[in-house]
């Protein structure tokens, strides 16, 4: 195998396994966490250095900025990528090198010439490694990496919007927050003061406190404390708990700039309950991250 067989195997496992992280699942969060990521890695190599993948040998689990060297030897797995030892010597042939192992050549003149000047620049204050790096961070963060189509460059400022003649009509917005995991819903709103209950008497709030248990809302902690009124909907309760730390919901929910839905679920098939969703659900339940 010849040594840039065997550069482009390695950069195209490594590149691999970032497509994999993007696939599983693409939003907002996770778009800018996938970058993070990738530049973590030209930097830190495998670590948990600012949003890498992996860890460090030192800190074990634990996150220690300190720790968090350029190049450090003490990550688990390090990009071993050194131009000099292929005879790359001038900043253009690096970053065309660069251009070829990471973008299969498709790296734009215009994108090339950034790249070069920052290598250059990066290259002029600190030592040879450290610009090599920063040439790759560049390059993960390209079009022409992170896509496999030839992206095409207008070379102009982007138009901008022409500002919308109003209506003269209230104006509303869903806006969905879209939790990366932890969280607990069951104890974000929770019921208070109830009469409505199940077909035994027993009330939805008794009900909340037997099947919560020890994590249910504490009253004497004051953990109730934090109120919503829905005496005006069609609710089995006339006041539900929120959260103590999400006082700021509650100030939205009484200026009427917010509402709740509580008990939404996915239902994929009519029929579906808590002994067959297994069979009858093509939805990817109970993951924190899950869009699927």
């Amino acid at each position: 195998m010849s040594l840039l067989h065997g550069r482009i195997i390695s950069l195209f496992i490594i590149s691999l396994h970032f497509c994999l992280f993007v696939i599983l699942v693409l939003n907002g969060p996770t778009s800018v966490n996938t970058i993070n990521m990738m530049t973590s890695f030209v930097k830190y190599g495998a670590s948990d250095c600012f949003g890498g993948f992996g860890r460090n040998q030192e800190s074990k689990y634990r996150w220690d900025h300190t720790l968090c060297r350029i190049g450090s030897s003490t990550n688990f797995g390090l990009a071993t990528y050194n131009p000099n030892d292929y005879g790359l010597n001038s900043s253009g042939e690096i970053v065309d090198d660069l251009a070829t192992l990471l973008t299969g050549g498709r790296l734009s003149d215009t994108n090339r010439q950034l790249i070069i000047k920052a290598y250059e620049y990066t290259l002029a204050l600190k030592d040879p490694y450290e610009a090599m790096v920063n040439a790759q961070q560049l390059m993960v963060a390209s079009p022409e990496f992170q896509t496999t189509n030839t992206p095409s460059q207008i070379g102009g400022e982007r138009p901008l919007s022409s500002k919308p003649q109003s209506t003269g009509k209230p104006y509303k917005a869903v806006i969905y927050l879209m939790l990366a995991g932890g969280a607990d819903s069951y104890n974000m709103l929770v019921p208070d003061t109830c009469t409505g209950g199940n077909s035994d008497g027993i009330t939805v709030s008794e009900q909340y406190l037997t099947h919560r248990g020890n994590v249910a809302f504490d009253r004497q902690a004051g953990e109730f404390d934090v109120t919503i009124d829905s005496t005006s909907s069609k609710q089995p309760c006339s006041s539900f708990a929120v959260h103590d730390e999400l006082d700021f919901v509650k100030e939205l929910y009484d200026s009427k700039d917010l509402v709740w839905i509580a008990n939404a679920g996915v239902v994929n098939q009519n029929g579906m309950n808590k002994n067959n969703f297994n069979s009858k659900t093509k939805t990817q339940l109970f993951a924190h991250v899950s869009t699927q």
